[in-house]
């Protein structure tokens, strides 16, 4: 039993030849009668003993032609060489950049989709985007090769903001989107104007401008592929109410001297409802009244903020004494006047009221001038 076990092996070491195949490229699969060896084949040489018999070889790699070759294992060993042509090559192209267009060679490519090549070539691939610069770059592609490409993040391109105002404002200060990018102070007692500048991406944004005692200025506006140009000027906040005290001189039948006290009410930018209350000493009769005075005026002209021209319209409802004896006495006039500013929100005011008096059945003319100070709470 155990001559004939040595005889079966000693006849199997015989008979068994070494079979030898170089291949390329490497990583080549190998199947052998549809038995897979392609882990064997780690350098592109394929070595293995094998007993007599027929053979089949088939030797294949994505993107090469496959090559098949039969051959008889006998007394001798064998060796083959297969060289497998490259037929394609692939590509795969991906992008993190989101709504871009991929061209390669001038035409626009699906995105994660394989792009197949039947020759060597160097392949032009640009990637667009709006409002964003394009990458360009050349690949080179080799028949048999896989691919994959992954691009770079797209930058995005910027255009400058430019904010002006030839407006002398203090403590001005712009917003964009809610976070501040340039603020004016005083400095050393002047005020200067105001230049903003930014390089901002394409989108929209929100401007914000404020200062104190100023109306905000506000305006949306969208970053394309041109370069944004804002010029403004802030309104000032209508001051809601004037109180002026002054000392006015009479002339004519009503000659003498009276404080007056008034209250002034801002309802439109330039139009104001006025009363007043007043008390007239006649110094060459030792006369006297008191009155109400109810009208509105009208700023006709103002130089930025140092002084205003105005011009009104008013009735009198008042109260006459004379040698204890007293009467009604009314009248309607129109005043032209002045404010002229001192410092903030106090100013100077001068007056000239032309008013037609009605007194007994008498109707007369009289011409007051009126020096006070008004102030703008």
């Amino acid at each position: 039993m155990k001559l004939l076990i040595f005889l079966l092996l000693f006849t199997q070491i015989l008979y068994s030849k070494t079979l030898k195949l170089s291949v390329s490229p490497l990583n080549s699969n190998i199947k052998i009668n549809n038995i897979d060896y392609s882990n064997n084949l780690k350098t592109g040489v394929f070595s293995k003993d094998f007993e007599s018999g027929e053979y089949k070889i088939e030797v294949c790699k994505k993107n090469y032609k496959c090559e098949k070759k039969t051959l008889w294992m006998m007394d001798e060993n064998k060796e083959l060489k297969f060289s497998l042509k490259a037929i394609k090559s692939e590509l795969l192209i991906t992008s993190n950049n989101i709504n871009s267009i991929i061209l390669v060679n001038g035409k626009q490519i699906e995105k994660n989709k394989i792009i197949e090549f039947k020759k060597d070539q160097t392949i032009d691939i640009e990637e667009i985007k709006t409002f964003f610069a394009t990458s360009k770059m050349k690949f080179k592609i080799k028949l048999g090769s896989v691919y994959t490409l992954n691009l770079p993040e797209l930058k995005a391109i910027t255009q400058k903001l430019n904010i002006r105002t030839v407006k002398k404002h203090e403590n001005m200060s712009v917003r964009l989107n809610g976070k501040e990018i340039c603020r004016i102070s005083k400095q050393e007692g002047i005020l200067k104007s105001l230049t903003c500048k930014k390089d901002l991406k394409a989108g929209k944004y929100n401007i914000y401008i404020s200062s104190e005692g100023y109306f905000p200025f506000e305006r949306t506006v969208n970053i394309t592929n041109k370069n944004i140009n804002i010029n403004f000027e802030l309104k000032r906040k209508t001051k809601n109410l004037e109180f002026g005290l002054g000392l006015s001189y009479l002339y004519d039948r009503l000659l003498g001297g009276y404080p007056q006290i008034d209250l002034l009410l801002k309802f439109k930018d330039k139009i104001s409802l006025k009363v007043g209350a007043l008390y007239v000493v006649n110094f060459s009769t030792d006369s006297e009244y008191y009155g109400l005075i109810i009208g509105s005026s009208y700023d006709f002209y103002q130089y930025e903020e140092l002084f205003k021209l105005y011009a009104g319209v008013d009735i009198l409802f008042s109260k006459y004494i004379d040698n204890n004896i007293d009467y009604l006495l009314n009248g309607a006039g129109i005043n032209f006047g002045i404010n002229v500013k001192l410092i903030k929100d106090l100013f100077i005011n001068l007056e000239v009221n032309n008013r037609l008096h009605y007194m007994y059945n008498n109707d007369y003319y009289n011409i007051s001038g009126k020096l006070g100070i008004i102030y703008n709470f």
